[in-house]
């Protein structure tokens, strides 16, 4: 089979882009075998979220000022009228799945007295309004209410006999209310440990208060957990990769066996060449030019020079020699009576129709 010559240059490019790709998709194919076929992927296995509110009103002694017995929220309360605080503290947890829950409830109040532009510490009093006190629920949902009484005027009468009694007046002195809950929530995926303690912050010193801290405390969470799954287009990267690195391994030998370097093919020619005229430089005639004489017979190619040598025996008529201008190609003529043998050593390819029978040289030599 003939090869086909292409230039030096475009037969290299080629065949390195050929080896280029093939490593990557030998490389590919590696990597497909060797990763593994599951990976392991974290997700939200469970997911909650709590609120702590304090919501509270003002009970006022009875007096010429006001119709009303007690003042809703966010406004300021004179203190001399002030009898209690009425307290509902809400504590809402919410699951995505069912979880038993557990957990437990305190309330304490503490006088804080403080002083200087930094706010040390001077003296502290804690009352306990509710002791701790447990619950437990199973569920998505749970609801804890509690109502709590602020005995206002209680404290404020107590943070001014302490006052009196010391002799000392600090610069700020403060009712702190602290609603603490501890939860635990229980769960197939793991255990959940959550607490909220919003605060409610009451002035005592002085003749008017207004309620401040952080009277809402919201939060939310979740439980994380890790799962293998089948990694994606596992299956396909191998026969992707593998089919890729078989064609690319075809072409390249088809590239290799197919096609022949222009200088090579030049080369080889040349030498095949020198080897002819040497070993029958008695028996070549070399032409200078075309022979005209192949337009009026009917030439047949020869496959090879030694059946050329075979015709020039049996028709007892010498080998003609003819180089082309490109000095590419380089022709060898038998010719008789009939017929012109031709035998063209470094032509691009041959047409198998032309090719001399056989049987046809057979024939010379009855």
């Amino acid at each position: 089979m003939k090869k086909k010559v292409l230039r030096k240059k475009t037969r290299q490019y080629l065949t390195s882009t050929l080896i280029f790709f093939l490593v990557l998709a030998l490389a590919g194919l590696y990597w497909s075998f060797t990763r593994p076929s599951v990976k392991e992927e974290t997700y939200q296995a469970f997911s909650y979220s709590q609120e702590a509110n304090i919501d509270y009103t003002v009970n006022l002694h009875p007096n010429d000022l006001f119709d009303e017995p007690s003042l809703g929220p966010g406004r300021a309360y004179i203190s001399a009228l002030t009898d209690t605080i009425g307290t509902k503290f809400t504590y809402q947890f919410s699951a995505q799945e069912e979880a038993e829950i557990k957990g437990e409830l305190s309330v304490i109040a503490s006088l804080e007295a403080t002083t200087g532009p930094e706010n040390h510490a001077v003296w502290e009093k804690s009352f306990i309004l509710h002791p701790p006190e447990s619950f437990q629920a199973n569920g998505k949902d749970f609801v804890l209410q509690k109502d709590i009484l602020l005995p206002f005027s209680l404290y404020y009468a107590y943070a001014e006999e302490i006052t009196e009694k010391i002799g000392f007046n600090p610069d700020v002195l403060n009712l702190n209310v602290s609603y603490n809950v501890a939860l635990t929530a229980n769960t197939p995926d793991g255990a959940v440990e959550e607490a909220a303690s919003p605060q409610m912050i009451i002035p005592l010193k002085g003749k008017v208060f207004a309620v401040s801290g952080n009277l809402q405390d919201t939060k939310s969470g979740e439980i994380t957990a890790a799962r293998k799954i089948d990694a994606p287009y596992f299956e396909e990267a191998k026969i992707g990769f593998g089919l890729s690195a078989i064609l690319l391994v075809l072409f390249l030998l088809l590239i290799v066996q197919m096609t022949v370097a222009k200088e090579e093919k030049n080369k080889a020619v040349r030498q095949k060449l020198s080897r002819i005229l040497k070993k029958y430089q008695d028996r070549v005639v070399k032409c200078s030019a075309e022979i005209p004489i192949l337009n009026q017979h009917n030439v047949l190619m020869v496959s090879s020079f030694e059946d050329m040598v075979k015709a020039a025996d049996e028709l007892e008529r010498p080998i003609l020699y003819f180089q082309t201008k490109e000095e590419s190609e380089h022709s060898f003529f038998v010719i008789s009576e009939q017929y012109v043998y031709r035998y063209n050593l470094g032509e691009s390819f041959f047409s198998s129709a032309n090719n001399t029978p056989r049987k046809h040289l057979a024939r010379l030599s009855k």
